[in-house]
């Protein structure tokens, strides 16, 4: 998922990275691309399927995939990953207040895959620990 920006824009932004400082307002800065039509799901009971994930958000739109993140034991972490057909599926998701799972309250979230900012310009959100409380709060 690279995006190729004009070079001036990448240094821009690099240079805006490097400025920021991550102990600022007590937060930790998290660096990682963003995936549009995947959606971050938390708060897992412990016996769902893959399945399971995939038909309960079938409702929100077209789930092209689902995945429950394992831990070394073959056990759920309590977490996983649903991917739609579009972003707009996604934020028919985010829209829809508190959700539940047998019981469970469900942590959504954004999908982002953490990594170091790339200097060739791939695309890169930053996230702060106070953003993704206000996030969980407005869920």
């Amino acid at each position: 998922m690279k995006t190729n920006f004009p070079r001036k824009y990448q240094l821009n932004f690099m240079e805006r990275l490097s400025n920021m400082n991550p102990k600022e307002n007590n937060s930790m800065y998290i660096y990682g691309v963003k995936f549009p039509k995947r959606l971050f799901v938390g708060g897992l009971p412990e016996k769902v399927t893959a399945a399971d994930l995939a038909n309960f958000f079938e409702r929100f739109g077209t789930v092209i995939e689902a995945k429950i993140v394992l831990n070394n034991k073959g056990n759920s972490k309590g977490y996983g990953f649903v991917t739609f057909y579009s972003p707009e599926d996604v934020g028919n998701v985010m829209k829809s207040g508190q959700i539940y799972m047998h019981g469970n309250r469900l942590n959504l979230g954004p999908a982002v895959r953490k990594q170091k900012p790339d200097v060739e310009g791939e695309a890169i959100v930053l996230v702060t620990d106070r953003e993704k409380r206000q996030q969980h709060r407005n869920s």
